[in-house]
């Protein structure tokens, strides 16, 4: 799952990931700032070489790296960041409160640039058919709410109003997006697609 951040007031999502590697797992960062996305794939024992380097005094297992790891990405919002970007990389310094210990713990991430068609199909696919979703979802609710209103008013025929006000409603009115002037958004347009947006052009292991 994208986790959001901010660094110098600058958006930036990024994501952890564990990968099978034959008889061991590597971890994959994906770091974007809504404009360009890098990645790094370290196997555990660099992983594990690499926690040493920065945490000399600390132990930790190769079995209980990612578990670490994970949880700094998860509360980065929560950490120091330091963030060093130059044209075809970028460096992520992340240190945060490791609560069992009470000790600051470190680990840093050299991402590489990724060609921009694996910014479109890693960040604006997913993107696109999260808001294709939240479309159709919202068409299906909207549908739903007016067969409620219908079905309410069918039972205030035969039984009366209701009388607890707590459980009082207002007709459900649906405006769709007439109500919104902003030309900018994209309202109702990725929904036309029939199917799931996809983006083949690339191949997704490299």
């Amino acid at each position: 799952m994208w986790k959001t951040f901010q660094y110098n007031n600058e958006p930036y999502i990024m994501k952890l990931e564990i990968k099978e590697n034959g008889l061991s797992e590597n971890i994959l960062l994906w770091l974007s700032n809504l404009r360009i996305l890098w990645k790094e794939e370290l196997s555990l024992k660099d992983c594990s070489r690499r926690f040493k380097e920065m945490n000399p005094l600390l132990e930790c297992p190769e079995d209980g790296l990612k578990e670490e790891i994970a949880k700094m990405i998860n509360g980065v919002n929560d950490a120091l960041t330091e963030i060093n970007q130059n044209d075809e990389s970028v460096f992520l310094r992340i240190e945060t409160l490791l609560e069992k210990h009470n000790i600051n713990i470190k680990f840093k991430f050299n991402l590489s640039l990724l060609p921009g068609d694996r910014f479109f199909s890693e960040v604006t696919t997913p993107l696109i058919n999260t808001i294709k979703y939240l479309e159709e979802s919202q068409k299906k609710m909207s549908e739903l709410l007016i067969k409620k209103d219908r079905e309410l008013e069918e039972y205030k025929l035969e039984k009366g109003n209701i009388t607890r006000e707590d459980l009082a409603t207002t007709p459900y009115v649906n405006n769709g997006s007439e109500d919104i002037s902003n030309s900018s958004l994209m309202l109702n347009l990725f929904n036309q697609f029939s199917e799931p947006f996809s983006y083949n052009g690339i191949d997704k292991e490299g």
